[in-house]
């Protein structure tokens, strides 16, 4: 009879967790912990009233709740990490395709030497460097100069153009990058950027460092061989010196541009 009893415990009991099973995990987990504290406290009843027959039972009860709670938790945690159970072999070096296995040429190939002087081939040649490395010295060499550089009246002039006729145009407007005007009226030269009137020997570091400095260049300044720095619209100096001076007609300069 106690075996009849424990196994319609049994089956019971395991009617029932597979019915929860499918219901879901979590279900399984809830109502096993709760079996499993009434079993516990059942337990305790039937050992304090000394009837081991109905201990026996609940023993047994209590260990079916365990194993489904234990493998409805398992579940549940598999599910939460989603970590691979399996591990992807590494391919030793002889499991890979022999065409991705490069075959040692028979002949290695032969290429002419390198001459070392001037290159053949025009392409070959560096390109020029697009800025002016500075001197020995230190000091910044000029990136263009001119001579003899005559300006008409009522035209102006880029001193920042690497055009031949420095970009000359007729009028004057601002926002035209244009840096010397000769005006009709006064003053005579009309420039957008700083001038500063100064003499000696031509370097930017002397324009730079210029205190004194003025708008445009007034009629009683331009004299014979009177230098001017001008500051111009792309932030370079300009030392300007004047050689000739024509009111109302010509204005000639040299010009050097750092």
């Amino acid at each position: 009879m106690l075996v009849s009893t424990a196994a319609g415990v049994v089956g019971a009991v395991a009617g029932v967790m597979q019915y929860l099973t499918s219901a879901g995990a979590w279900a399984v987990v809830a109502v096993g912990l709760a079996g499993l504290a009434a079993a516990c406290w059942a337990l305790g009843w039937l050992w304090m009233q000394r009837r081991p027959v109905l201990a026996t039972v609940v023993v047994m009860i209590l260990v079916v709740l365990s194993a489904v709670t234990g493998a409805a938790t398992d579940r549940i945690v598999g599910r939460s990490t989603g970590k691979p159970t399996t591990v992807a072999a590494t391919p030793s070096p002889d499991d890979r395709p022999t065409s991705a296995v490069p075959t040692s040429p028979t002949s290695a190939p032969t290429f002419p030497a390198t001459p070392t002087g001037r290159p053949t081939d025009p392409t070959d040649a560096p390109a020029p460097s697009s800025t002016v490395s500075p001197t020995s010295d230190g000091v910044k060499p000029p990136s263009r100069a001119d001579e003899g550089v005559t300006l008409s009246m009522s035209y102006s002039l880029d001193l920042d153009s690497t055009a031949t006729n420095w970009n000359v145009q007729y009028g004057y407007s601002a926002g035209q990058g244009l840096d010397v005007y000769l005006n009709r009226g006064t003053p005579p030269v009309r420039t957008p950027g700083d001038v500063v009137v100064i003499d000696g020997t031509p370097s930017e570091s002397a324009c730079e460092t210029s205190v004194t400095r003025q708008n445009d260049i007034l009629s009683e300044q331009l004299r014979t061989d009177q230098s001017f720095c001008v500051r111009t619209t792309e932030k370079r100096w300009a030392w300007l010196t004047v050689k000739r001076y024509e009111p109302g007609k010509t204005f000639t300069f040299d010009v050097i541009v750092w």
